[in-house]
């Protein structure tokens, strides 16, 4: 399992815990959050691998991973970003590899789309343009992955984030 941006590694730390013999890896841009993410893993004595890369190849060979989690990342990225980034996760996952994206996406509702415009003016419109607009779902597929659909919504303070899902055929 690959947690694609696991910042201070809550999310990693969860599926270990609930599935103690999967094969988990953290991967983050930021180096001082994955000492945080280190230290967090070390008081658990749980066996999970962080990785600092630089936001561009992952380190990865070809069909590494079984399953491919990432939770609140893809909305800080712009578009064109989104997409190299989407790619790279197809590259980096198994023939019958799952992908889930946890993040926000466009609601049904106008009150949670107000809300998610509140974040949009602190992380910037550029970034979550995509997310706004409901295209998620898109990129993931033009990317190369079966997209599944939204497994699930969770209204939030912020937005609602959908649960993405997708699978590489």
């Amino acid at each position: 399992v690959l947690d694609f941006g696991c910042g201070t590694a809550t999310l990693t730390i969860m599926a270990k815990e609930q599935k103690p013999l999967i094969n988990i890896t953290g991967i983050d841009i930021d180096n001082s959050i994955l000492k945080n993410a280190k230290n967090k893993i070390l008081k658990k004595k749980l066996d999970i691998s962080l990785i600092a890369y630089n936001g561009e190849k992952l380190p990865f060979s070809d069909a590494s991973f079984d399953r491919i989690i990432s939770c609140l990342v893809f909305h800080h990225l712009e578009s064109p970003i989104k997409q190299k980034v989407l790619a790279e996760l197809f590259r980096v996952t198994k023939v019958g590899g799952e992908l889930i994206i946890a993040d926000f996406g466009r609601s049904e509702s106008w009150f949670q789309r107000l809300l998610f415009n509140l974040i949009r003016g602190l992380d910037g419109f550029k970034p979550t343009e995509a997310n706004a607009k409901g295209l998620m779902p898109f990129m993931i597929s033009t990317a190369g992955f079966n997209y599944l659909g939204i497994e699930q919504n969770f209204k939030t303070l912020f937005g609602e984030v959908h649960l993405f899902k997708a699978i590489k055929h």
